[in-house]
């Protein structure tokens, strides 16, 4: 992240900051380990709790 700029409103600073292109190539990685992290608790609570497949998965019942 990088600051952006600040400004003054009602008498409060207020800081903004913009994603580098590094902390985006950053965020883009621990996006894609959530994502294989939930797919494979997916895959397990399905094996385990075959039940609760469908409208918990976004899928039908």
């Amino acid at each position: 992240m990088a600051a952006a700029g600040d400004e003054v409103i009602d008498g409060r600073l207020r800081r903004y900051y913009e994603l580098t292109e590094a902390g985006a190539s950053n965020l883009a990685e621990a996006a894609n380990r959530s994502a294989q992290i939930a797919a494979e608790a997916k895959a397990r609570l399905q094996k385990s709790h075959p039940g609760l497949a469908g409208a918990a998965w976004g899928g039908a019942a």
